[in-house]
């Protein structure tokens, strides 16, 4: 038995969206845990997420609605990045998963989305103020300085970490999931890290017990321009919740101003602000790839019958 899907894209940062429905059973109910579905979602992400064995993709995102609260419809959405591992939360996934939903009139807008990380109010944005393509606007939440998943430094502050030979000044932040950044002094400089090696090697730098997004950032006419390494799936194009942390520590840093911030990434520009009550909103497009079925042998992980 096949397993419907569509692959989507926020600035190239690319995902495999099921619907929670298709992953459980006929006669289950909502909401599910993840452990019953049908198909374990972190070795599902590996076989799918494959780009050569696979369809190919940074993550997977699974998404149900959820009974509406106060008249606000509501949306369930779960992530897991290419290498299996789950994250907390995804602003460029939520974007898709938001879209997708929208089209499919399983929601309305404005809508409350529901995460690892907590709750997002959002806004289906058809087809205006991003250019001529469908946006949304997501709040992504305040940034947080201190927690179990960030280095025990005073909070915001810059702390120098060792990565390979060299010392990097490392700023920690959650943006419901933990984030490494470290300002360099223009684009030429950001053009010349070696991403590869430094943003894996930061990812995983002791210093954060759970392993963080790595992020590289350059300030320039009231712009800001990222390179990242996301933690569970390699160097992407894009990161929402890196945008986000990228600003917070900008902004404490005295980089950027306040308002509406253009933030590119190597697949494409989204826009983040800070509201009245210290919340990052993040604002960006969705994009479709492709709609199809995932074949039995390959989501299942067994060889389909003769």
């Amino acid at each position: 038995m096949s397993m419907p899907f569509v692959k989507m894209h926020g600035c190239g940062n690319d995902f495999i969206v099921l619907r929670e429905s298709d992953l459980i059973a006929p006669d289950a109910t909502l909401p599910s845990d993840p452990a019953h579905w049908r198909a374990e979602p972190a070795a599902l992400a590996r076989r799918i997420c494959d780009r050569h064995f696979g369809i190919g993709a940074d993550g997977i995102l699974v998404y149900g609605p959820r009974p509406p609260q106060a008249d606000v419809p509501r949306l369930r959405m779960y992530y897991w990045n290419a290498d299996g591992s789950r994250a907390e939360m995804c602003g460029n996934g939520a974007r898709c998963v938001i879209r997708l939903a929208h089209d499919r009139a399983e929601t309305a807008s404005p809508l409350v989305l529901e995460t690892d990380a907590g709750t997002h109010a959002a806004r289906f944005i058809p087809g205006r103020e991003l250019g001529s393509l469908p946006s949304v606007e997501i709040d992504m939440g305040a940034p947080e300085w201190s927690g179990a998943s960030l280095p025990q430094s005073p909070p915001g502050a810059a702390q120098r970490l060792g990565v390979g030979a060299r010392d990097l000044d490392v700023h920690a932040v959650s943006m419901g999931n933990p984030h490494a950044i470290v300002l360099v002094a223009d684009q030429s400089a950001l053009a010349a890290i070696p991403l590869a090696d430094w943003g894996r090697q930061l990812s995983e730098h002791p210093a954060f017990p759970a392993g963080a997004n790595a992020s590289f950032v350059a300030a320039s006419d009231g712009a800001l321009h990222l390179r990242v390494w996301e933690r569970g799936a390699g160097a992407t194009l894009a990161c929402g919740t890196a945008t986000c942390a990228a600003y917070a520590i900008a902004s404490r840093a005295g980089r950027i101003g306040g308002g509406r911030i253009p933030v590119h990434v190597p697949g494409g520009s989204v826009e983040v602000w800070e509201d009245a009550d210290g919340h990052l909103w993040l604002a960006g497009p969705a994009e479709y790839v492709a709609r199809g079925e995932i074949a039995a042998e390959l989501w299942s992980g067994k060889p389909a019958a003769g």
